[in-house]
């Protein structure tokens, strides 16, 4: 409860109220901070910035138990370095998930299946730039393509590069709008569009949720633990075409109930 009061700071020591505001203003309901697991945030974050990074926070010690760092990614979103004072920590545990002044909410005896965040996509202006300086600092190799062909329509389309780590389990896709279409680009239209289940959580269309099921290409890490590879079964661009006409499908829709109304008024 102490964390609820209008005393209470923020949880995350970078939470900047102006830049909130400013950040919402801009953008809607979206998300600004992408957060990955590492060994040590702190030389992350130099070694990051060694190689071109911008930074944005400087390493940042919590209760003694984590370290943040950030810097930015693209636009004017960010990626956050987290890494744990005992790396050692049972992963069985719900309070080993959480950094600190964060908590589990149990929903038990619920469990809808969801396990782990798959990717998080992030949509700019230009794919190159932006590809060429988040794999200089990350050290991060291209996993996959799409270009319009694959993945767009006769009227609107986009362009894309998934990034990935060494191991491929943390997964970045990028993506571009093809310009120049009858349409605008569905990069234009909302700011995740990907395999799964898409899910609009908010009146306007600027962030989704994907709920994706990979089955199979299972590996044992170095002490013997199953772990899923990354993106087993790829990205589903049979899927983006689909989806995209869909989308077209609920524009067309959303104009003729314009259209209705103007003429009724």
């Amino acid at each position: 409860m102490d964390n609820l009061s209008h005393t209470a700071t923020a949880s995350i020591p970078t939470f900047n109220h102006e830049t909130c505001r400013n950040f919402s203003a801009k953008h809607g309901l979206a998300v600004r901070a992408i957060a990955i697991e590492v060994d040590d945030a702190e030389l992350a974050f130099t070694t990051s910035v060694a190689h071109g990074a911008k930074p944005s926070a400087s390493p940042i010690l919590l209760d003694n138990g984590a370290v943040i760092t950030e810097v930015h990614l693209y636009g004017d979103v960010v990626l956050r370095y987290v890494s744990y004072s005992n790396s050692e920590n049972d992963d069985s545990s719900p309070d080993n998930w959480f950094l600190p002044k964060f908590e589990a909410v149990s929903s038990f005896p619920l469990d809808y299946g969801i396990r782990r965040l798959d990717h998080a996509v992030g949509n700019v202006p230009e794919l190159a730039p932006a590809l060429n300086y988040v794999k200089e600092f990350t050290g991060f190799h291209e996993f996959a393509e799409f270009t319009a062909e694959d993945v767009g329509t006769s009227e609107s389309g986009l362009n894309a590069v998934v990034l990935a780590n060494n191991e491929e389990t943390v997964l970045l896709p990028i993506n571009e709008p093809v310009l120049g279409t009858k349409r605008k680009s569905q990069i234009q239209l909302i700011w995740s569009t990907m395999k799964g289940l898409e899910c609009n959580i908010w009146r306007l269309p600027t962030i989704f949720i994907e709920i994706i099921q990979r089955v199979g290409c299972m590996l044992k890490d170095e002490k013997g633990r199953e772990y899923q590879k990354g993106a087993c079964g790829g990205f589903g661009k049979g899927n983006f075409s689909e989806l995209f006409k869909s989308i077209e499908e609920y524009e067309k829709t959303l104009e003729a109930k314009r259209i209705s109304e103007t003429t009724s008024a």
